[in-house]
Parts: C-alpha cells; structure tokens; sequence
C-alpha cells in the first residue's frame, strides 16, 4: 500500500514532471486522509500524505505554471470494496454518509474531466471532496 499510494505517486508527479513545462497535476485522495480509523494506518497514513503532497507541490510548481489539485473520493464500487456486495456490510457503509450512494468509477473519472475544464481554470492547491457526505459523519 505504502509503494503503490505513496511511492507511486510521487515518482509518477517525478516522471511528468521531467517531461512538463506548464499543466494539471490530479492526486487521487481518499476521504480517509482526515478521518480517523483503526486497523488502517498504511491506506490512511498514504492518502493523509497525497493530501500534503498536493498542497505543497501546488506552491512549489508556482513559477512553472502547473496547478495541482486533489480530489478525495469516498467509498467507490472497485475491488478494494467488493466486501460491499454483501447486502449488510454494504448497508453499513452507506449508513456513515448522508446521501446513501456507492460511487462508481465512471463517476469519479467524469469529475476529474471536469476539473481539467476552464471551469475550474483557477483552481490551485486545493483538495475536493466528493464522497456523498461520508466525512460528515
């Protein structure tokens, strides 16, 4: 977890920027940066880091011209969650947000198209939370 979340997504930000002169950089988060848990620290620790990873490189990237924003997700309909398909554990989850949906992939990828339009031109450093109400509770 801590090669993949962490590792990876640092020397991936290394890589494109050796070939980037200006651009988007989007760090994929987790709601769980912020929230606390147990028996979770590696997933937790890695995603608290690409929160700090983003605002720091968003500073730091300035005079180049790259903005960078994270998004953090909530629960999404992906392997990591496949435990959800048992109807209780999966009513468990959608009872800690206030709107009761699973994500799905799709949903997420068309949020992060979004945030590459003019719309979202001005947008710097900033994390986005998109996890139908998960961190409210």
């Amino acid at each position: 977890v801590i090669d993949t979340n962490a590792f990876g997504t640092l020397l991936l930000t290394k890589l494109c920027l050796e070939k980037m002169n200006h651009g988007l950089i989007i760090n994929i988060g987790s709601v769980h940066s912020t929230l606390v848990r147990t028996k979770k620290i590696p997933y937790d620790f890695t995603k608290a880091e690409i929160r700090m990873f983003t605002k720091e490189l968003a500073l730091e990237l300035e005079e180049e011209q790259t903005r960078v924003i994270g998004v953090e997700f909530g629960a999404v309909k992906t392997p990591m969650n496949r435990n959800f398909i048992n109807t209780d554990e999966l009513k468990s989850a959608l009872s800690k947000q206030t709107i009761p949906h699973l994500l799905t992939p799709k949903e997420c990828a068309e949020l992060i198209y979004q945030l590459t339009t003019d719309t979202f031109q001005y947008m710097n450093g900033s994390i986005l939370v998109y996890d139908c109400g998960r961190s409210l509770k």
